[in-house]
């Protein structure tokens, strides 16, 4: 016959179940290509408050670990109308660009810009700008500008008519993939949307 139980003694813990899945260790940014980010912004006609904006989206990004950071289609700002878009456009060489290019190199990451309102070298024969995509590097550097191929008319029932082709340029050529710390960033195609392989999700065809 067995003996009872020692009350004096207490039963070892049993040990707890198996997990199903293993959780999957940890990759850092630097086995993964880094880190990107993908900042949306609701942008007005007020330049410096876009600026604002956006700067402090960047430094908090890079500040997170970011390597490249996604600023969306007309960061720099959303006009009135067209004649409004054309007034307060600029130059890559125009103050816009060079506080971005400034805060790129401050900040060590690259920026993806797109698309910025550019006032092109054929400004002053045609009146009429380009929607730019830029990349800009970790210096700061002027990486890539590609103009936009395909623009934007559309007439819906029930709503005002769009038509990016009465102010904008097209632009004249695709450019090929850059080569950046996360991966290839190719220019922006139908539909208008960066793409980075491979460690990140393209758009939705």
């Amino acid at each position: 016959m067995a003996a009872p139980p020692d009350p004096s003694v207490s039963p070892a813990p049993s040990a707890p179940p198996a997990p199903l899945v293993s959780p999957a260790p940890p990759v850092s940014p630097e086995a993964a290509g880094g880190l990107v980010a993908v900042a949306q912004v609701t942008c007005t006609a007020d330049k410096e408050h876009n600026w604002r904006q956006c700067s402090a989206l960047v430094r908090r990004a890079a500040a997170a670990g970011a390597r490249l950071v996604f600023l969306p289609e007309a960061f720099d700002f959303i006009g009135d109308s067209a004649q409004h878009s054309l007034a307060l456009a600029e130059p890559l060489h125009g103050d816009t660009v060079r506080r971005y290019r400034r805060l790129a190199r401050e900040c060590d990451v690259w920026l993806s810009l797109g698309g910025f309102h550019e006032r092109g070298e054929d400004w002053d024969s045609t009146g009429r700008i380009y929607n730019c995509h830029l990349l800009l590097d970790s210096s700061g550097a002027l990486v890539a500008a590609y103009r936009k191929l395909h623009l934007f008319d559309a007439a819906l029932p029930g709503a005002p008519a769009l038509s990016e082709s009465s102010f904008t340029n097209p632009g004249r050529e695709l450019l090929p993939p850059i080569d950046t710390p996360v991966g290839k960033v190719r220019s922006p195609a139908v539909p208008e949307c960066p793409r980075v392989s491979p460690s990140v999700p393209k758009c939705p065809q």
